[in-house]
């Protein structure tokens, strides 16, 4: 126990803005009891859940998480001194939270938590969005952000900025303002570096709307995006909960493969058993949709326990994406505990025919299915397409508790487990050399 004297010393004499914590004795250190985000994140924190905070300062999150059931919590600090009071605030409190110095910006290599804590601190990093991104593949459950958008300092600074250096008429300086202030906190491109020296740590601030694009659009990680506001001025809470996947079936496959096919005939005459899809009411989902939609808007729930993934591994060079790393239709992946590849990669002659037949309307073909056609015919095409896919899939699923490859036979009907995706690749290698 440290006494009464010993915490007082601690409190006159240390450098403890920032954040009030309760300590001891009626003691307490000085600075913001930032209440209003404690009561947004208890509402979402569980009983012997994880959590990791980052930017945890002096460890008020840390503490309060513990002290409302949390079974571990991890901190991070880039501040030496911070973090070593923040260790002596928790002991003088008798609790153990892991404290790290660690960039989170050079997404260290940790293990997920059920909840990630990012109060405050978004706008003040110089890649918002790779964080987001790494903080997003961290959490198990629930990813919570205090940020803020655009803030009458910032748009001074822009407002003045912009008066100089456009070729926009003159406008007085409050209608300068004005316009700034309107632009730049309703659109959803809001993604702003102010102009100030005096903001110059604040590199970005993000609208809303602009906020709520990157985490329902940009990536395809999160179930549900909720806006919350707050009583501080220019700040809101985001609530993101993350999707989560039991067992995830990837049929994959180029145009004309049979994809479509295998899931309306093949899934229910034999083959979903084969696969574990003892649910009869699983989802079926395709890349596009995925894209072009919130999560929310066609799965019914944050927890899906079967979901059937129809995935055309050849449009990513038709939209522009160009790699299957920036697909955000492939986040899913990651969201999934389980995953079964079902590869569909018939022979070059019946995949040829296979897809003139589907897609040929009234004796012509659209171009992009008629261009096709002639990649299909050209050597080492599907072969180097096919392996691309294998690659990406090696890759993104190396950390999922459970994956099984098959190959499907769609003339014989017939799904076959093959070991892994590397002894899939010598298939695909051998069937379209």
């Amino acid at each position: 126990m440290f006494s009464k004297e010993e915490i007082s010393r601690f409190v006159n004499s240390e450098d403890l803005g920032g954040q009030s914590i309760c300590l001891p004795y009626g003691l307490k250190t000085p600075g913001d009891s930032r209440d209003e985000a404690i009561e947004v994140v208890l509402g979402e924190l569980k009983k012997s859940q994880t959590v990791l905070d980052i930017g945890s300062s002096l460890g008020l999150f840390c503490l309060t998480c513990l002290q409302h059931g949390a079974r571990a919590v991890t901190g991070f600090e880039l501040n030496r001194d911070s973090l070593s009071r923040a260790k002596r605030i928790a002991n003088f409190l008798q609790l153990k939270p892991r404290y790290l110095r660690l960039n989170v910006e050079e997404c260290p290599d940790i293990e997920k938590h059920d909840i990630v804590l990012c109060l405050n601190l978004l706008r003040y990093l110089k890649n918002p969005l790779g964080v987001l991104r790494y903080l997003a593949s961290r959490a198990s459950d629930t990813l919570i952000i205090e940020t803020a958008h655009v803030g009458e300092r910032d748009v001074k600074s822009i407002a003045k900025f912009w008066g100089k250096a456009s070729k926009l008429p003159r406008l007085p300086g409050f209608l300068m303002r004005l316009l700034v202030a309107s632009m730049f906190k309703t659109t959803s491109n809001a993604l702003v570096a102010p102009y100030s020296p005096k903001t110059s740590l604040r590199a970005f601030s993000f609208s809303k709307t602009a906020l709520d694009a990157v985490l329902s659009t940009h990536m395809k990680l999160f179930y549900s995006v909720q806006i919350k506001p707050s009583r501080q001025k220019d700040r809101y809470f985001v609530v993101c909960k993350k999707l989560k996947i039991k067992h995830l079936v990837l049929v994959s496959g180029a145009c004309g493969s049979g994809k479509s096919t295998f899931i309306e005939k093949a899934l229910p005459s034999g083959c979903s058993s084969t696969l574990g899809l003892n649910d009869e009411s699983f989802a079926v989902v395709s890349g596009s949709v995925i894209r072009s939609r919130k999560l929310s808007k066609f799965l019914p729930g944050q927890v899906n326990d079967s979901v059937v993934f129809h995935y055309d591994i050849l449009p990513i060079h038709k939209c522009g994406i160009d790699s299957y790393d920036r697909d955000p239709s492939l986040d899913v992946l990651m969201c999934a505990e389980r995953v079964s590849v079902v590869m569909l990669a018939p022979g070059k002659d019946q995949l040829l025919s296979q897809m003139i037949a589907s897609e040929t309307a009234n004796g012509s073909m659209p171009k992009y299915h008629s261009d096709l056609r002639n990649k299909y015919q050209s050597p080492g095409w599907l072969s180097e397409t096919y392996l691309d896919w294998l690659d990406f899939l090696g890759r993104r699923l190396a950390d999922v508790d459970s994956c099984d490859v098959y190959d499907y036979h769609g003339l014989s009907n017939q799904l076959n487990r093959v070991s892994s995706i590397q002894e899939l690749r010598g298939v695909i290698e051998s069937r379209y050399s």
